[in-house]
């Protein structure tokens, strides 16, 4: 179907969307909203709501081409305010709550709808509290539909990947994936009324068990929540309607309390974790620091980093950070999958740009989708795409969220980072790492380079030096300084020797490298490092399942129906 070209009469701009605006007529004061065609993954839902009429989906009136020359869907304007907005500006009480519930059952209704329209339902893949309206007159209205598409629809009319287009704070685990289903709508809804409900972030509610979240709600409650929030698509509600129907009979049942929430956001129950200073502090479940994975630090060789992981690779799901910027090679070290195919020029192959993605969009599944798996099973790899020439304009902000989100995501994180470059980003995974490895060359100028950075880092930064572990790596003893020798350079923190072998030479940077083919020797040396460890950062498999808030993307906590 093609859409009529309409022509809106002489406008202004009265605000800026992110792929349009929204436009009012200098005389007859009508609005619009236009968007660019563009920014539509499925150019055939504008065609839909160019056909149907639902008082809960706005109108597409038809195309123009705008004064920048690129061709705009114009929809109907309608008057109102996002959910978030609405939910700010009004009070906590009983009568607001049944609002609220009655507005959930009305987004359900909207999306009972679209989902089964004919033989092509329509997804709309992108359910948030910015795109949920609630109009001037009270009642639920659904926006942006530039990340909607149709089921059924073929592959090559599909212009845009889910992954860009959807927001992934809010994203089901197969529209992550980039498998969208009806279910993924019925995911996001349920995340979101949990959201409001809660008044916490949707990276808390994903992560946090459900009863912690809602410790008085009735069991009817915790139903819907856990049917809805399932991580397999097929346990979900197989229709919107089922999850109306439970919506309304929790409505109209007294016996089925509002869920009560103890606290507001930041303010989730305390509890206490075991630092690498080796005391015990008591930190807030919001900060993400009490169910996190250990952070290991490896300051300045990529090749150890990646040996290390694949020797706990056994025992431990391990997820290496390549933060070396102008030096990535944890890919070559690593390798891939035997039998997994190149999509090397995928957006997701390429890794995460720090240098333009918003912290808000970094989160646990952000993380799960970007890792790549490697050679080494149970090895995966975070990788930042390679722009020398954006180098200066990388965000410090946008890598601390990935160092927290990365934790959630993994039973240990290896985070590479340069020896040679006093980069931002190098000092804050010096400063926040749990355990810090050092690798050096057994010479003299190699430990006196390492000394000198320690000692700039302690005067300028603080830096905390228990927290670091000196390894001699690739040592030889017939050629190398002595252990004593070397212990005495480093002030005692000398806690491993990684002996040097003819196949790490030779491999390395092979088609298959060596790190995932080490000998039985060296990774026994690896294991006996991480037994001196310092005190506070213990390699416990007990530890790090408990610790683990969010499992992979196929695995979420809330899974009880």
């Amino acid at each position: 179907m093609i859409l009529p070209t309409i022509t809106i009469k002489p406008h202004l701009v009265i605000r800026t969307l992110n792929a349009g605006s929204i436009v009012e007529e200098t005389a007859g004061r009508r609005k619009y909203v236009l968007k660019r065609a563009s920014e539509f993954c499925d150019h055939t839902v504008a065609c839909f709501l160019h056909q149907v009429f639902h008082p809960g989906l706005p109108k597409c009136l038809g195309e123009m081409t705008g004064s920048d020359d690129l061709r705009y869907y114009v929809f109907e304007y309608q008057a109102g305010q996002t959910l978030d907005q609405w939910k700010k500006k009004t009070e906590d009480c009983e009568q607001t709550n049944h609002r609220l519930l009655a507005l959930m059952i009305e987004w359900g209704q909207i999306l009972s709808f679209l989902h089964q329209n004919g033989d092509k339902p329509v997804i709309h893949c992108d359910i948030k509290p910015g795109n949920l309206i609630v109009t001037d007159d009270d009642h639920a209205f659904l926006i942006d539909f530039g990340s909607a598409r149709r089921i059924n629809q073929p592959a090559d009319q599909i212009d845009s990947p889910v992954r860009q287009a959807a927001t992934p704070s809010y994203a089901a685990p197969e529209l992550l994936r980039g498998e969208p289903q009806p279910e993924s709508d019925l995911y996001a809804l349920g995340l979101t009324f949990l959201v409001l409900i809660t008044a916490q972030s949707p990276e808390n509610v994903r992560s946090i068990p459900l009863k912690e979240q809602l410790p008085s709600a009735c069991p009817e409650w915790l139903r819907v929540f856990g049917i809805c929030l399932h991580s397999d698509p097929v346990q979900r509600y197989s229709s919107v309607d089922l999850l109306v129907q439970d919506l309304i009979s929790i409505d109209q049942n007294p016996a089925c309390r509002w869920p009560v929430i103890r606290s507001r956001q930041g303010d989730l129950p305390a509890k206490q974790i075991v630092t690498s200073k080796t005391q015990t502090q008591t930190v807030s479940r919001s900060s993400e620091q009490s169910v996190r994975a250990p952070f290991l630090c490896v300051w300045g060789n990529s090749a150890c980093g990646c040996e290390l992981a694949c020797a706990l690779a056994d025992q431990y799901s391990v997820l290496v950070f390549d933060a070396d910027l102008l030096n990535l090679q944890a890919d070559l070290l690593l390798g891939k999958p035997r039998h997994e195919k190149s999509s090397s020029g995928s957006h997701r192959d390429q890794g995460i740009d720090l240098t333009v993605t918003a912290v808000e969009t970094i989160t646990p599944q952000a993380i799960q989708y970007y890792s790549q798996k490697t050679a080494r099973s149970n090895v995966h790899l975070l990788k930042c795409i390679n722009q020398i020439e954006d180098y200066a304009f990388c965000k410090v902000e946008t890598m601390s969220r990935v160092i927290q989100s990365a934790c959630l995501t993994t039973e240990l994180l290896i985070v590479l980072c340069s020896s040679s470059v006093f980069d931002a980003y190098t000092c804050y995974c010096l400063l926040t790492a749990d355990q810090i490895i050092a690798p050096v060359r057994g010479d003299l100028a190699s430990f006196r380079m390492i000394n000198q950075a320690v000692e700039f880092l302690v005067k300028q930064y603080q830096f905390q030096s228990d927290r670091l572990d000196y390894i001699a790596f690739n040592y030889l003893d017939t050629a190398d300084l002595s252990v004593g020798t070397m212990s005495e350079l480093c002030q005692g923190h000398l806690t491993a020797c990684i002996s040097e072998t003819s196949a790490r030479r030779s491999h390395q940077y092979s088609r298959i490298p060596y790190a995932v083919r080490m000998s039985p020797k060296t990774e026994r040396e690896y294991v006996r490092l991480t037994r001196r460890f310092s005190p506070g950062f213990q390699l416990r498999k007990e530890h790090t399942d408990a610790s683990r808030a969010i499992p992979s993307v196929d695995d979420h906590p809330n899974q009880s129906a």
